[in-house]
């Protein structure tokens, strides 16, 4: 009785008052590494709850509903009192885990570490205070736990639902008062709706639930009904969102689509748990939670109870599976390549980390009673050996083993949280840093004075404005835009209602807003006050405006009507820049550059070597890495005006500087190639094949030349440049593709091809003058020597000629590349095109037959004949020219339809039929299918056929067409009949 009573004050100590002291210590480390603004982890949560974020929240209603009173504070507190609270959570989250740890079952004692007393068997050595202390540092000083709670993002109140039921069942197993159950499937059941991962744990719930009431949750009728209803009770928080969007004002999504959503958005997240990655993280976390659970005995039946080969194979055993889960979650802390963090998994995966520290607290407190039993076995009389084993102590080699694990845990606790601190501080102190804020700062001194709209691709550069405008306002009124949601409707709702008396236009009625009401709405934007961008960009806007940059900002001004080439940049607009961005890189962008390096290392060589081959390699900044990346785009486009202006030696400084910031920068890379090879005399392009080689891990990462240059910026290279202005035409971009490939041109004077398409690109402007003008000068300066060059050029030249209404000289111009070109069969091609287009079938087919004589089997130009014979009259031929081609081709459904008028025309109404009843299958043709086949029931005077099938081509058909008029007429006689 009397040890029972002294082991009663060290175990309250450990299970009751050591858990706060341990919350209570690592909420003062947070508070210290507090992030006092906006991280870039956290927009998302901070735009939600100031009511920024104009979708509707159809996901994780609790953290709504935590989160939602914030709203009602000052803009410029929000963002604190966000992460204020996360904090705050964190720390409860620690106090969870350090009660949860002393709460585990150790079933071990002094007197024989394998032999189990009782069922509620917990750790009462004077040591027990070290395996909760221990799990909380490894969890609390693990880089993403860490980063989640100093900065909201709503993982943190997950985790602490995660906690707090792991924390119910232990203490169920104490005390078994079944209200700890209640309370456990009611938080279950909320975490489900809040978090999808819940449901991926949900059977290991159950599992645990029944291992810890030894099945009576199941054969005990009432208890299993309380549980069950309580658990149904936190589940219907599913219902909460869906409630509110029911009444919601926009009245877009509903109820049923609010829940649908979320079961969607959850059911898509949970296919997560298929990828092998998650599959792997199990092993080092739920694994040996199920291992260590088992109640290991002394004996086996293989050996018998007495044998003494089956205890220490036990023994080592069970000590050696210990060690691996011990040493296997200290790992797991430091974040090595395969965790969670590391993989990139998108998820911050905290549950695995608070796992892995609740298996370190446990393996901990194991090798505490280890050498706690050591120790009582070595004041312990000495047994005299039966008679014929040799004199020695037995247990000496045990009492060693003891010692030695418990200084194991007595190391690890000491070296741990230095090992944590020197690995993830660093990491900490940058994410938290003033890196983000002081990039608010400066885009809000870029700014105009006043009232402004700021358009931008990048919703973050948004949010920070909003925040920094919101906590300090600086005398601007900025509304922003982000560019990519003006195609929607509801988003235009949304901004409208915020900004009532600033907007310019009426709501559209449409779903979907098309590009000439953005290019109106901007306009009318444009005539209240300044519209700005928010970072260098192209495409829709840049047509009617010109971006004049201003440090970040770039604000729009109108362009000329008769402006064709860029606009120069005026000499007090590039001193001002010059200096803006000089005093920023001296200023803090020169350290972000260190930060933002891929691989920091510091230390001696021989500890990186170490940490390399514990698969605890540097990691790069996210933060640091974004802001970098942002900056970088801004200064390789401050570099390509620099190179435009001729002052090549500048731009080279800005576009090393933009590497530096981001070395991933892929038109910053052939950028810096292009312009150190030009100031060293060489000034030859680029080999295209030879770049996309060497930077070929660059270009994997986008699909297209589009992408490339929204993330990184404006190539001023001519082999490059001419991909990323060949972007800009398919979107109607003339204009800047003008200027683009007017460039190209001048950096490289002797090559064509960027001639030709900016000819073409004068065509899509109809400058007709402009466009023959310049191909006059390639075909007397030296026309392109290669057939796709002569074609393009043809193409060029006929259309421009045609469009001034020089017909005749189109004509002649046709004729004269046709005979002095024959043997170029992209020439012919083109010719054949260029004559189709101007109705001359008849020229056009003699054309095609060359073409064939040489490739008799080429489909498309089989199929361009039998079109021509078409147009020609000539039924037959068409006929028989296109049935070779669907001979080949069954699946051609335009030759099908063209041979099925040819059909029709020669009076064979059911061949035609067959095509036509084909064509009913295919979408793009089908109401040409129904169109034929009316006028074939006509001509076989099946009236009633024929109205129907006119009926159903009316219904869908584009009215005005002349086959809608002609529909409508048969349609009407054949009633009149």
């Amino acid at each position: 009785m009397a040890t029972e009573q002294s082991l009663a004050v060290p175990r309250r100590f450990v299970t009751t008052v050591l858990p706060w002291l341990v919350g209570a210590g690592g909420l003062l480390v947070y508070l210290l590494t507090l992030n006092r603004w906006v991280p870039l982890n956290s927009l998302g949560v901070v735009a939600r709850v100031s009511g920024w974020a104009w979708q509707p929240t159809l996901d994780h209603p609790l953290t709504w509903a935590v989160l939602y009173p914030f709203r009602w504070l000052p803009p410029g507190w929000i963002p604190l009192a966000l992460n204020l609270f996360t904090a705050v959570c964190a720390g409860l989250v620690l106090v969870l885990l350090a009660r949860s740890v002393a709460l585990l079952p150790h079933d071990v004692t002094r007197d024989d570490p394998f032999r189990q007393v009782n069922e509620v068997s917990i750790l009462s050595t004077p040591t027990a205070w070290m395996p909760p202390v221990l799990a909380a540092m490894i969890c609390g000083l693990q880089l993403s736990f860490w980063e989640h709670a100093t900065s909201v993002t709503g993982a943190m109140i997950d985790l602490l639902l995660f906690a707090y039921i792991i924390r119910c069942l232990l203490e169920f197993r104490i005390d078994q008062d079944e209200a700890w159950l209640s309370r456990c499937a009611c938080v279950y059941g909320a975490g489900m709706a809040n978090d999808w991962a819940m449901i991926g744990y949900l059977p290991i719930f159950i599992a645990a639930l029944v291992r810890i009431t030894g099945f009576g949750v199941i054969y005990n009728r009432r208890l299993l009904r309380r549980t069950v209803l309580w658990g149904l009770a936190g589940l219907s928080l599913y219902l909460w969102l869906p409630v509110l969007h029911s009444f919601s004002w926009q009245g877009a999504v509903g109820f049923w689509g609010a829940l649908k959503a979320n079961l969607k958005l959850q059911k898509d997240a949970a296919s997560f748990l298929r990828r092998p990655a998650f599959r792997g993280l199990a092993l080092t976390s739920l694994l040996p939670l199920l291992v260590l659970s088992i109640r290991w005995k002394s004996h086996t039946v293989q050996f018998g109870d007495d044998s003494r080969l089956g205890v220490f194979l036990t023994k080592a055993t069970v000590r050696f599976v210990h060690a691996l889960f011990f040493v296997v979650a200290l790992w797991i802390g430091l974040d090595p390549t395969f965790s969670p963090r590391c993989l990139g998994l998108g998820p911050p995966m905290l549950t695995y980390y608070y796992l892995s520290a609740m298996v370190a607290g446990y393996c901990a407190g194991y090798f505490l009673l280890m050498g706690s039993s050591a120790v009582e076995g070595g004041r312990a009389k000495a047994v005299t050996p039966p008679r014929g084993l040799p004199v020695s102590d037995p247990r000496a080699a045990e009492r060693r083993m003891g010692r030695l694990a418990a200084a194991t845990v007595w190391v690890v606790l000491g070296l741990l949280p230095m090992a944590l601190l020197w690995r993830n501080f660093g990491q900490i102190s940058t994410t938290n840093g003033p890196a983000v804020r002081e990039f608010a700062r400066q885009l809000c001194a870029d700014l105009p004075t006043g009232r402004s709209v700021v358009l931008s691709e990048d919703p973050r550069q948004l949010f920070l404005l909003r925040a920094e405008l919101g906590a300090r306002g600086y005398g601007k009124d900025a509304l922003p835009l982000e560019t990519r949601l003006l195609g929607s409707a509801q988003y235009h709702k949304f901004m409208a209602n915020q900004f009532r008396s600033r907007w310019p236009v009426a709501l559209p009625t449409n779903e979907v807003v098309g590009p000439l009401k953005m290019i109106k709405l901007v306009t009318a934007f444009a005539a209240q006050g300044e519209v700005v961008y928010a970072h260098p960009s192209s495409g829709l806007f840049f047509e009617r405006f010109v971006g004049c940059p201003n440090g970040l900002i770039h604000p729009l001004v109108e362009r000329v009507a008769k402006e064709t080439m860029r606009q120069t940049l005026e000499p007090g607009m590039v001193a001002t820049n010059e200096q803006i961005w000089q005093q920023r890189w001296t200023g803090m962008l020169g350290t972000l550059a260190e930060q933002a390096k891929k691989k920091p290392h510091c230390g001696p060589p021989w500890a990186w070597l170490l940490l390399a081959k514990l698969r605890l390699t540097g990691e790069q900044n996210s933060t640091a890495s974004a802001l970098g990346a942002v900056y970088s785009k801004s200064l390789n486009y401050w570099g390509v005006q620099m190179q435009r202006l001729g002052r090549w030696a500048e731009a080279g400084v800005w576009f090393d500087r933009a590497l530096a910031l981001n070395p991933d920068n892929l038109a910053a890379q052939i950028n810096a190639k292009y312009n150190q090879q030009r100031r060293q005399g060489d000034k030859t392009r680029l080999e295209g094949a030879a770049v996309e080689k060497e930077l070929q891990d660059m270009f994997r990462k986008y699909r297209n030349w589009g992408e490339i240059l929204n993330a990184n910026g404006p190539v001023d290279e001519p082999t490059f440049l001419l991909r990323a202005a060949q972007v800009l035409l398919p979107g109607g971009n003339y204009r800047q593709a003008t200027e683009e490939f007017a460039r190209c041109g001048e950096l490289a004077p002797e090559w064509a091809e960027p001639k030709l398409w900016l000819a073409l690109s004068y065509i899509g402007r109809r400058d007709f003058a402009s466009a023959l003008e310049l191909t006059e000068r390639i075909r007397t300066s030296g026309p392109p020597q290669d057939g796709a060059g002569l074609a393009q050029l043809l193409m060029c030249r006929t259309t421009a000629l045609q469009g001034l209404g020089r017909t005749n000289e189109a004509a002649v111009c046709l004729e004269s590349f046709i005979s002095q070109y024959r043997e170029h069969a992209d020439v012919l091609s083109t010719a054949a095109e260029l004559l189709g287009q101007n109705s001359q079938f008849g020229k056009e087919l003699a054309v095609l037959d060359e073409l064939l004589s040489r490739e008799p089997h080429d489909l498309k130009l089989l199929a361009k004949k039998g079109w021509c014979e078409l147009q020609l009259a000539r039924f037959d031929a068409a006929a028989a020219t296109l049935t070779r081609v669907l001979s080949r081709d069954r699946s051609n459904a335009e030759a099908r339809l063209h041979r099925a008028v040819a059909l029709f025309a020669t009076g064979q109404l059911e061949a035609a039929r067959g095509d036509y009843q084909e064509l009913l299958k295919t979408g793009p043709y089908a109401q040409n299918a129904r169109f034929g086949l009316g006028a074939i029931a006509r001509r076989q005077q099946d009236t009633n056929a024929a109205m129907e099938l006119y009926r159903e081509y009316l219904s869908n058909s584009v009215p005005g067409s002349p086959e809608h008029r002609a529909a409508a007429q048969r349609l009407k006689r054949l009633k009149g009949n």
